[in-house]
């Protein structure tokens, strides 16, 4: 490079730990509750995991509701409000379902779910021997055309229901959340990993101007003027003794960075307990072919199925308290067919069964 060439201008990759840093994406309106939002909606690790999975797992009507609960499901949009019950709840812990009795016509929504984002405080009571009792929450909203409100929810109100991903400790955590410390930082590990592959992509290599025996400053500085205009097609011409040559450097540490970039992917998808391909796009778990194919199948079905259970309960108890309806049956995901043909093409490799069973594992 020549002597008049800033130094600065050249990028300098830096590492940020999230707990160290935990405002990876910045912005100037953002709050602290709504980070790990901000979070979910930019990493393509995270939404896939949070956002796309839900959709995936509560977007069709669970099999077990009878006749009247699938006509309420349909009429109160389920297949919308459950994956934004789940993406609240596994993000922050939990979240809270407010029902209004609005009319048909109304431009009013049916219902809103509330989380941390909206979150002011608890509503509370003391009780007779002084213990603080946990009645309710209250939250701000707003939307984006300019509506905003307040909400004092009430847990113990037929219109309000609480949702939680996982009991806390009962003692400084409400709600554990699907997303720990270890998944984040594994996350933007593999985000920062990528944005390198992604610079060094677009600029894979560079021009090296070795200067001739001859030049001079005046010479050099007419040369360096030219040089911005030099590309694939287009070149320049200069005597031997000014410019002695132009060569291209490749610039290899994509493949140095491509490796630890699928390993941090691979490290994530082992995390969430889901296969590389989920995230992928490509076949990769149980060898090639036919069975790396059934694999991947049942790892996610075992997943949704896994992530069902967990909310299945909470679900039944909201119908009973709701539309004072009893589901007995238990309630189960519809089957992909697709996984099915798969497993009948396995000749009996893996159980049909095993992931209907599956929703028992533990995540």
């Amino acid at each position: 490079m020549s002597d008049n060439v800033d130094p600065s201008m050249y990028p300098t990759s830096l590492y940020r730990n999230k707990l160290l840093f935990p405002q990876y994406l910045r912005s100037e309106n953002i709050v602290t509750q709504n980070v790990i939002d901000m979070n979910v909606e930019g990493d393509w690790l995270l939404y896939s995991y949070i956002v796309e999975l839900d959709y995936e797992t509560f977007s069709d009507m669970p099999v077990g509701l009878g006749n009247l609960g699938e006509a309420l499901w349909v009429d109160d949009d389920w297949s919308s409000l459950m994956p934004k019950i789940v993406d609240e709840s596994r993000k922050h812990g939990w979240c809270v379902v407010q029902f209004y009795d609005v009319a048909e016509d109304a431009a009013s929504p049916r219902w809103r779910v509330l989380s941390r984002g909206s979150f002011t405080d608890w509503i509370k009571e003391t009780a007779k021997d002084g213990t603080i009792l946990r009645l309710g929450a209250k939250f701000k909203w707003g939307d984006d055309i300019g509506n905003s409100g307040e909400e004092e929810c009430l847990f113990a109100d037929n219109d309000c229901f609480l949702f939680k991903f996982r009991e806390g400790n009962g003692q400084n955590i409400f709600a554990y959340s699907d997303i720990s410390d270890a998944l984040l930082d594994i996350a933007f590990s593999a985000r920062q990993v990528k944005g390198q592959m992604d610079f060094i992509g677009s600029k894979p290599s560079f021009k090296h101007y070795k200067y001739g025996q001859s030049a001079d400053d005046e010479s050099i500085a007419k040369l360096d003027a030219k040089i911005k205009y030099v590309d694939v097609s287009a070149g320049i011409g200069a005597p031997i003794g000014v410019l002695e040559s132009i060569e291209s450097i490749t610039d290899d540490g994509v493949y140095v960075v491509l490796p630890i970039f699928e390993k941090e992917v691979e490290i994530f998808a082992g995390v969430t307990r889901l296969p590389v391909s989920y995230y992928m796009g490509q076949r990769t778990s149980g060898g090639l072919g036919e069975k790396g194919e059934t694999v991947d199948l049942l790892k996610i079905d075992r997943k949704k199925a896994a992530l069902f259970a967990r909310y299945a309960p909470q679900i039944k108890t909201f119908f009973y308290d709701m539309y004072d309806i009893t589901i007995a049956a238990e309630l189960e995901l519809q089957q992909d067919e697709t996984l099915d043909d798969v497993e009948e093409d396995n000749n009996g490799q893996e159980d049909k069964g095993t992931a209907r069973t599956g929703q028992q594992e533990e995540d």
